[in-house]
């Protein structure tokens, strides 16, 4: 309603400025005029602002425009009935840069309308639709009164079945003819011959003391704090012997021992291993952080950790050399019983340096990837 306001007023200015004669007054700069809710860059921002400072239109008295509020007949008649009376409309001049704001504006105003009357046509479509549908619920209400009708009536006449005085008449009559038919029985029975159990009820029995049976074999006792045997006792801590063998042509077979715990903080278990390759003369020792995993009897684990290599150094016969290593393991642990289980093993280990022959690296080589393989039991207590 708004929008169509400012059409007309919009083309009353125009109207105006091109059949009556021009009076020269002073203009009132569009963006000295007070729009508190007509944002910057609104495209009706200009327009608003020339026609207000001509005096054309008017806000709230709060500096309001109120763009979007609905506009009744009765505002838009005092309205247009303050343009026509006050004389502005006769004296008001529009200079060209107004006309093109003025033209600007409508020509923005206009796709605007196009979109409200495509909306009011999907509007009033919706509108016959609902129409349609109601005017079918409203065909459809006597047959639904009918079979309600029908159900209340179905109703009624099962009443009688559900009432609980007919039933219990019933039953009061059975039960009546069951107690006549006992009583007759009772009259026509002779009454049986006392035993002799029933004979001696003057003598009165002698109390009898129930027998305690004593077993034979006793269940051994467990001496206090002793555990139970069937109590199942955690083995967190094992010790694992394993045979090496490194992939390697210059090192050869040798052999590992490593002592650890299952579970030490969180799920993650450590363990410390110590081993000798008599082909290389090199003695190892590493540390490493484990993760158990239970998958179906077995349990598979998987590892990081770090170590070093003692070994005569390349080159020389009696100087020694020590190179250290960054590992990772992956394994699995088939328990044979509680306390054994058979232990394979796949490891890497990147040496930071070359200098012995631990590292089965080639001779040219700084550093690199060394794999191998353990295989072995691990005795769990």
């Amino acid at each position: 309603m708004r929008t169509t306001l400012l059409l007309a007023a919009l083309a009353l200015g125009a109207a105006s400025a091109q059949t009556t004669p021009a009076v020269t007054l002073v203009p009132t700069p569009a963006a000295s005029v007070t729009i508190t809710d007509v944002p910057a860059g609104h495209w009706a921002r200009e327009a608003i602002g020339v026609l207000m400072g001509r005096g054309l239109l008017q806000g709230f008295p709060d500096g309001s425009f109120s763009g979007q509020a609905p506009l009744t007949r009765y505002e838009a008649a005092t309205l247009l009935y303050r343009l026509l009376t006050s004389g502005t409309l006769s004296q008001v001049q529009l200079t060209p840069a107004d006309m093109q704001a003025i033209a600007r504006g409508l020509e923005e105003v206009t796709a605007e309308i196009l979109t409200l009357s495509a909306r009011l046509n999907v509007a009033e479509a919706k509108n016959r639709d609902q129409d349609a549908r109601l005017s079918t619920i409203e065909g459809q209400a006597p047959l639904v009164g009918a079979r309600l009708d029908a159900v209340e009536a179905a109703v009624l006449a099962t009443a009688p079945l559900l009432d609980g005085t007919v039933p219990r008449g019933e039953y009061l009559a059975l039960q009546a003819r069951v107690a006549a038919l006992e009583t007759e029985r009772a009259a026509n029975v002779p009454a049986p011959a006392p035993t002799v159990a029933q004979a001696q009820v003057s003598a009165p029995a002698a109390p009898v003391t129930p027998a305690v049976t004593t077993p034979a074999f006793p269940p051994a006792q467990k001496a206090p704090g002793e555990p139970q045997q069937n109590a199942s006792q955690p083995r967190n801590l094992y010790l694992g012997l394993t045979a090496t063998t490194p992939v390697s042509s210059e090192v050869r077979v040798g052999g590992e021992a490593t002592l650890g715990m299952k579970n030490a903080v969180a799920g993650f278990g450590v363990q410390v291993s110590a081993g000798y390759r008599p082909s290389a003369k090199a003695f190892t020792a590493e540390a490493a952080l484990t993760r158990p995993f239970a998958f179906q009897g077995v349990t598979p684990y998987a590892g990081v950790g770090a170590g070093a290599a003692f070994s005569p150094r390349r080159g020389a016969i009696t100087e020694n050399a020590t190179d250290s290593y960054l590992s990772g393991l992956v394994g699995v642990d088939y328990p044979f019983n509680e306390s054994v289980a058979f232990t394979g093993e796949l490891g890497v280990r990147y040496f930071l340096s070359n200098h012995g022959y631990a590292s089965g690296l080639d001779a040219g080589v700084e550093r690199g990837v060394s794999p191998g393989a353990r295989l072995g039991v691990k005795f769990r207590f």
